[in-house]
């Protein structure tokens, strides 16, 4: 059988054909959510390495290698000082210590995705995230002592490694914004227990309350109480060490000399 030239081509051009491919590449992503334990709220003056942000990083499609990320630090009143790190959650492993000098970290207007891209940091340790997993990480950084000074962190633009197809992309195209943070300074307040009334004793009565007081935190810290200082009025008493020990209870035994309020907890 003869066959004609366009027959020959028809036939050639199905032979031809490219096949589909049987495994398609997805698109891979990278989603990126701000973490329900993500910071918010107060944080005292002078804070040193506090965490300002944390966020949730989850491969979709594909097992990537993040080795570049986009971080942004806006600030109004004084900006944060020492350094920027970002570290893994659970483990603290760091993959960037940056100092806050370095230009273009921080800015008091809010940044875009432009923004991110342009500040994308090279990581001194890559973030791997499998195929489907979700990796947090926190930021971390250290603020002065000016009061009412703000601060939003984001992050955006990261630069990673595909390795399906040993080829690398532009993932999380935005900004991504924690939490508002406020510089308050922190502070004790220490009031007379109103619900302790005046009482009298017998003579030679033991162990019992002389006064009681309520010591409240602010909500900008925790605070430490080292030192108490325990006063009689002599005046007040027929003779000198009448009193002759005097302990703090709380609420039910001895106080040693140092101990923790924690913060807007109340002390009796």
């Amino acid at each position: 059988m003869n066959l004609t030239d366009a027959q020959i081509n028809a036939i050639l051009n199905i032979v031809n054909r490219p096949k589909p491919n049987p495994n398609p590449s997805s698109p891979v992503s990278l989603m990126v959510t701000k973490s329900t334990s993500s910071p918010s709220g107060i944080i005292s003056t002078g804070a040193q390495n506090v965490e300002l942000a944390r966020f949730n990083l989850k491969a979709n499609n594909d097992k990537i290698e993040i080795r570049k990320l986009g971080v942004h630090a806006m600030y109004y009143g004084s900006p944060l000082v020492g350094t920027l790190i970002i570290a893994d959650a659970e483990t603290s492993e760091q993959y960037l210590n940056i100092s806050t000098n370095t230009a273009g970290l921080q800015t008091k207007y809010t940044p875009n995705a432009g923004t991110l891209l342009a500040n994308q940091r090279d990581l001194s340790s890559y973030i791997t995230i499998e195929k489907g997993q979700t990796k947090t990480i926190k930021i971390i950084g250290s603020v002065g002592a000016a009061i009412n000074s703000n601060y939003i962190i984001y992050i955006g633009q990261a630069y990673a490694k595909r390795y399906s197809t040993n080829s690398f992309v532009t993932l999380a195209n935005s900004a991504y914004a924690g939490n508002r943070l406020t510089v308050k300074s922190s502070a004790l307040t220490v009031v007379k227990n109103s619900s302790f009334a005046n009482i009298s004793y017998a003579p030679g009565s033991s162990g019992v309350k002389l006064a009681e007081f309520v010591l409240q935190a602010s909500n900008a810290d925790d605070i430490n109480v080292n030192t108490i200082h325990h006063i009689c009025l002599q005046l007040l008493l027929p003779q000198p060490n009448a009193i002759p020990n005097v302990n703090l209870i709380y609420p039910n035994y001895l106080l040693p000399l140092m101990f923790s309020l924690l913060k807007t907890e109340h002390i009796h």
